[in-house]
Parts: C-alpha cells; structure tokens; sequence
C-alpha cells in the first residue's frame, strides 16, 4: 500500500453500536487496501432529537470542515 490519496468521513451518533461500528470497519478495510483513509466523527448528541442542543456539536463540525474529505458519509 502508498501513501493515502483520499479521506472518506463518516460523521453521526452512536457510532460505536455494533452494527454502526461493523460497517465502519469493514468501510475502513477496503478503503486502506485501495490508498484511502477512513476518518470518524462521532457526535455525542443524535441531531434528529436534540436539535435544541446541536449547537454544542459546533467545535466538531468546525474540525470536519478542516479535513479535505473525498467524500462524507452521514
């Protein structure tokens, strides 16, 4: 494997449950055999329910606009 070319996020909550986390390791498997990097962005806060208190997730959102990701995955 080279250098890494991409940057593939994959931003939500609960990120750690099994199914969520299957996905992502799997995702995270073929991407590095193909020169990609999978990096996660775990909310604390699940938007769809709090959307009162999303406004604490800002420092994170800020940080994912830093990252030049390929592609974002929600």
């Amino acid at each position: 494997m080279g250098q890494i070319k991409k940057i593939i996020g994959v931003c939500g909550a609960q990120l750690y449950e099994e199914k969520e986390f299957s996905f992502i390791s799997r995702l995270n498997t073929a991407c590095r055999e193909q020169g990609y990097a999978v990096v996660v962005f775990n909310l604390s806060l699940n938007p769809l329910k709090n959307i009162d208190e999303i406004m604490n997730e800002q420092p994170l959102i800020d940080m994912i606009r830093k990252f030049d990701c390929s592609s974002l995955i929600i």
